[in-house]
């Protein structure tokens, strides 16, 4: 492995501190168990640790103090699932913590498809973010699953040329397994997340031109501005992204019971979950043989070009390869305070470097 000192390209900044990632882990644990059973503290936990683990910052710790912080939300009863058919089932989640709720889904998706072959589960009821939707999509693919997942979330996206919010950032993540390790594909249809804005906000930061629109349809790069107005869809913000955050409203939204547009209600959010056996369609020890040898051939044929690939998860790989290594997690101020680490310091920006592996 080779290292260069590009951490602080993950946007570290002086509003960050770097603290053993052990430490953060159990303290996370232990605010957790303040407000929720073990098996729920764990579940949310194990999710906002391993978007640390992978650099993204929007959908880990930040999730306590952001806009809709995980403690603040009220469940109003246990989780209720609905037996559709013997591959499908509906839950509604009452409220339970999203991290909590999308995780049972998941497991209980690999469960039926193990089984039956293929699953489909449908999410309401949830009133935050499920965070990274890599998070389930790699816990399908590993065991062995094709899966796709995608998830809606307030109004905050104009699509269309509107300028007004009408779509949520709906993300959707895809899965495929292969004889090595799983590949993921996880994104939102937005041209930024709203996490993105909530980070930038907190730390002063303006956010890149070309992003978001003020309350008055106008180009903002001030975070606060953006939350108050629109955001852009994805890319080069044409009928086509737009249209794709328009899917995965319709997969998360009137498919599972939720809200749509914000019809219902801006509470409701709303989660797709499917994955299936490639062996449906094939030997399947052959199909995850050549699904990795597609990914050598797409990273091999660059190479003899005289470039390189960055394929999804690399970076996050890395990420985490230099967390695993160095039992380090760099960590905002707030979230440092909420949890009460400060006796726990290693170090700020401009003190101690620290450096992120490159493949």
């Amino acid at each position: 492995m080779s290292y260069t000192n590009n951490f602080d390209s993950q946007q570290r900044t002086e509003n960050t501190v770097y603290l053993p990632y052990d430490v953060v882990e159990r303290r996370l644990y232990d605010y957790l168990r303040n407000g929720f059973p073990e098996t729920v503290a764990q579940s949310c936990a194990d999710v906002m640790m391993w978007a640390e683990r992978r650099g993204i910052a929007g959908q880990g710790l930040l999730k306590l103090v952001g806009t809709e912080g995980l403690l603040s939300i009220v469940p109003t009863g246990e989780m209720e699932t609905t037996l559709r058919s013997a591959v499908s089932v509906t839950i509604n989640g009452n409220n339970q913590p999203s991290f909590y709720v999308a995780r049972e889904a998941t497991d209980g998706a690999i469960s039926r498809a193990s089984q039956a072959g293929c699953a489909f589960v449908g999410v309401h009821g949830i009133r935050s973010s499920i965070g990274p939707l890599g998070y389930y999509a790699e816990r399908m693919a590993k065991e062995g699953l094709v899966a796709f997942i995608a998830a809606r979330s307030p109004a905050a996206v104009a699509p269309f040329g509107m300028q007004t919010p009408l779509f949520g950032t709906n993300p959707f993540a895809i899965s495929f397994p292969t004889s090595e390790e799983p590949f993921v594909f996880d994104m939102a249809t937005s041209a930024i997340t709203w996490y993105e804005l909530v980070l930038a906000a907190g730390r002063g930061d303006a956010i890149p031109a070309g992003l978001a629109m003020d309350r008055h349809g106008k180009p903002t790069v001030d975070p606060i501005e953006a939350m108050a107005g629109a955001l852009l869809p994805f890319g080069d913000q044409s009928f086509k992204s737009a249209t794709l955050g328009m899917l995965v409203e319709l997969f998360a939204g009137p498919l599972v019971g939720a809200a749509y547009c914000d019809i219902k209600g801006q509470g409701d959010w709303g989660a797709f979950i499917c994955c299936f056996k490639p062996d449906l369609l094939g030997d399947r020890d052959t199909i995850l043989g050549q699904a990795a040898d597609f990914i050598r051939v797409v990273r091999s044929r660059a190479m003899e070009q005289g470039g390189s690939v960055r394929l999804p998860g690399d970076r996050a790989k890395s990420h985490e390869a230099f967390v695993i290594e160095n039992k380090t997690l760099a960590v905002e101020s707030s979230v440092v305070e909420l949890l009460g680490l400060s006796d726990s310091v290693m170090g700020r920006p401009g003190g101690p470097r620290f450096s992120t592996i490159v493949e």
